[in-house]
């Protein structure tokens, strides 16, 4: 599982998580946390390709298998995205859109066909 964040002094970081199998169990650790100067596509690959080989993790064998990220065109585009470039290494990668961010795109282009005397209804009443 991947996210960007951006700390108070503007700097990007992406933090990795992973679901480990280790010793017969199954567990999600903190991975790594990578400061990133460029959030493109390329550069956020460069930053995951980048943390398995500080710990010499070879992820393009087997050891990558999915990927859990926001739906950001960034991470999930269908053209350029960190997604379409870790499935060029790892073609039966599965990827697992966030809910929330899905749900929650899904609520406003909703809530955007309403009539404007809804939305004025729930702010009164709430």
């Amino acid at each position: 599982m991947i996210g960007e964040s951006t700390d108070i002094n503007s700097s990007k970081h992406l933090c990795v998580m992973a679901r480990v199998f280790d010793n017969e169990k199954v567990r999600d650790a903190f991975f790594d946390l990578v400061h990133v100067g460029d959030v493109s596509a390329d550069g956020l690959y460069k930053a995951i390709a980048g943390a398995f080989e500080k710990v010499a993790v070879p992820y393009k064998e087997k050891n990558l298998l999915g990927l859990a990220a926001d739906v950001a065109a960034v991470m999930m585009g269908t053209n350029h995205s960190v997604t379409t470039l870790l499935k060029r290494d790892e073609p039966n990668l599965f990827i697992l859109k966030c809910l929330c961010h899905s749900s929650h795109l899904c609520a406003s282009y909703a809530s955007a066909k309403l009539p404007r005397v809804v939305e004025h209804l729930l702010k009164k009443c709430v």
